[in-house]
């Protein structure tokens, strides 16, 4: 039998369906478990007639503690945190909730807004790339000295100093994927 909800709270129950309509990514269950073991939010249950509301407590410690929003009484469990509360109905602030949903919800969103990072190898890929393009470009136009991958890695890390600590493989992967002469492709040809 489920409990009565004090006013100004809504059970767990209400709280997923809220969380799940507002999410704008796919809703889980263990994202909503987040705040209540990080205590941003309290969980509370209070038994019938009683004027006290007892928190729940060791949501991290609580086996499956995702079960809170999936019924309206939380189930027998036994040897766990919240055994002894089998059967009363959790509940949460509803201000404090909805509070809460509003700031996460504007946080993901911005998340899923930004562009998606490009990680340290991906730009030092593209860094070379532009290297090797413009002097591709310097060769066209002026028919400047031919390169080879590795003389061209050798000759920019000697000359310019500007791929400190860039690997032969992240070379390797620019030279094989930008826009060069074909004669620069030649194995063994041009400026060592």
């Amino acid at each position: 039998m489920v409990d009565p909800i004090p006013e100004g709270y809504i059970s767990l129950v209400e709280a997923y369906k809220a969380y799940e309509k507002t999410w704008p990514g796919a809703a889980r269950y263990e994202d909503l478990c987040e705040p209540f073991i990080a205590r941003t939010l309290e969980a509370l249950v209070q038994a019938p007639g009683a004027s006290e509301k007892m928190r729940l407590h060791s949501w991290d410690k609580q086996y499956f503690p995702e079960r809170a929003f999936m019924d309206q009484t939380l189930p027998e469990w036994r040897d766990e945190p919240w055994s002894a509360l089998g059967g009363r109905t959790p509940f949460v602030n509803e201000e404090k909730f909805l509070a809460w949903l509003e700031a996460h919800c504007a946080k993901e969103r911005e998340r899923v807004a930004r562009p998606a990072a490009v990680s340290s190898s991906e730009y030092a890929v593209e860094s070379v790339k532009a290297h090797l393009e413009e002097a591709a470009r310097a060769y066209r136009s002026e028919k400047g000295p031919q390169l080879t991958r590795d003389g061209s890695w050798k000759t920019a890390r000697a000359e310019s100093g500007a791929f400190p600590g860039v690997s032969s493989t992240v070379w390797r992967e620019a030279w094989a994927t930008a826009n060069l002469p074909s004669a620069w492709r030649v194995r063994g040809r041009g400026r060592k």
